[in-house]
């Protein structure tokens, strides 16, 4: 029998085949797994922001059965190792209560607002530089800062009123769009909600809206909005992502990430006031976007999930108020 690939000039890839690194890539991508968790190599490597994490895993669990042929004068990229300015912002706060905590104490408890790729001599001889700089340029880390954090800001808020305006069409959109739904899947569908209804039974005070739930926490929704993101010094969040079940918060999640919303029409929306894409359900939700969100979705802020659990009971009793209200 002929064999197909001496017909045939060409052969078919597969289409679940990891990407090809170029020597370089795959050079940074072997340094980056002896040296820190996959996660981290986006971030602390050139050249690898450009493959998503699962393609850098398949990518490298393949390196480890088959070795890859790397030329000898690759180019090597040194770590980004100069602090950015976060990392600066979080040292300049530990030289102003120096007197109060040691830098062990400071480094296990700030330790993750640090990029892993950095090592711990690294940190200390950024932090002799702070100590040695005049206090016009210490003021100028923190203005920096403060610049970055009013920037993120500047995505909630609506410049006109014609903003205004569509962001109320979008909060009060509704799709008539009618989808087939089979039986079967119906069925299934009722199931799981009666499964996750009878898990939240005890999960809420007599206030609470909607919880929003972890692994291992628990977030608490008791007013019509509630700001989510990562808090820091100078900005405070009801719901922080800067640490949740034991994953620290990627870089790319903002300060201001989004707001979650409880409408008179008795519905919760989730806004994207972000500089950066989130997903509900899967879906991408993009920078200035509203959606309502369905009970029990799954929100994803750079792999850090959040389960949406709304307090049925109470939103019943609402829905009851409202509708005797409006027949008045």
């Amino acid at each position: 029998m002929t064999d197909f690939k001496e017909r045939f000039s060409f052969t078919t890839d597969d289409i679940n085949a990891p990407p090809k690194l170029s020597d370089e890539e795959a050079a940074n991508l072997i340094l980056s797994c002896m040296s820190m968790p996959l996660e981290a190599a986006q971030i602390c490597f050139p050249k690898l922001d450009k493959f998503t994490y699962s393609d850098l895993e398949a990518t490298f669990k393949n390196y480890l059965q088959n070795p890859p042929q790397i030329s000898t004068k690759t180019k090597k990229y040194p770590l980004k190792t100069q602090l950015t300015k976060e990392e600066d912002f979080w040292l300049l706060n530990y030289l102003k209560h120096i007197d109060s905590i040691s830098f062990e104490e400071f480094a296990e408890k700030y330790g993750h607002h640090f990029r892993p790729c950095l090592t711990m001599n690294q940190i200390l001889a950024r932090f002799e530089e702070i100590k040695a700089m005049t206090p016009e340029e210490r003021q100028k880390i923190d203005d920096d800062v403060v610049k970055t954090m009013l920037f993120e800001q500047s995505f909630s808020k609506p410049d006109s009123p014609d903003e205004k305006q569509n962001l109320n069409l979008q909060c009060t959109y509704e799709s008539h769009h009618q989808y087939d739904i089979q039986p079967h899947v119906e069925h299934e569908i009722q199931e799981l909600h009666e499964l996750t209804s009878l898990l939240s039974i005890t999960a809420f005070k007599g206030n609470d809206l909607a919880i929003l739930r972890g692994l291992s926490v628990e977030y608490a929704m008791r007013r019509e909005a509630i700001l989510i993101g990562r808090a820091s010094t100078l900005s405070e969040v009801d719901v922080d992502l800067s640490s949740v079940d034991g994953q620290h918060a990627c870089i790319h999640i903002s300060r201001q990430q989004a707001i979650l919303s409880f409408l008179p029409d008795c519905n919760f929306y989730i806004e994207n006031i972000g500089n950066r894409s989130f997903r509900v359900n899967g879906v991408e939700i993009s920078t200035g976007k509203i959606c309502r969100i369905p009970p029990y979705a799954i929100l994803d802020f750079c792999g850090i999930l959040l389960m949406f659990i709304p307090n049925e009971k109470l939103l019943d009793q609402l829905k009851t108020k409202l509708k005797i209200s409006n027949d008045k």
